[in-house]
């Protein structure tokens, strides 16, 4: 990966840079500062059921390696659960938006760099 291809938001940090393949490619990293296991793979799922459903929307050609930076607060409850993390709170479309939003900011940087 190349380091000047790094672009943060609130709560991750993504590297992206360009590959011979003609498709997308995802790596995911959550560290145990985020939580135990139970969230560290909650979060790993929901970044990469997002990039999933969005991959017709990014970039072609690319590697993605996505850090969660630090927890993702929660901006509201769910309707009737209480869960003690507030990763777990969490809604999908918040994570999505901001991985999307990521994505698309590290590919443009990538292919300005090359």
């Amino acid at each position: 990966m190349n380091k000047n291809c790094c672009v943060r938001s609130k709560n991750f940090i993504l590297f992206s840079s360009v590959n011979s393949l003609n498709l997308p490619r995802l790596g995911v990293s959550v560290p145990k500062a985020c939580g135990n296991a139970v969230v560290r793979n909650r979060i790993k799922r929901v970044i990469r059921e997002s990039f999933r459903v969005n991959q017709h929307l990014i970039s072609q050609s690319m590697d993605y390696l996505v850090i969660a930076a630090k927890p993702v607060k929660s901006q509201g409850k769910r309707s009737g659960i209480k869960l003690k993390n507030p990763l777990l709170t969490t809604k999908f479309d918040e994570i999505e938006r901001e991985f999307m939003k990521l994505a698309v900011s590290g590919a443009e940087k990538a292919l300005r760099s090359n």
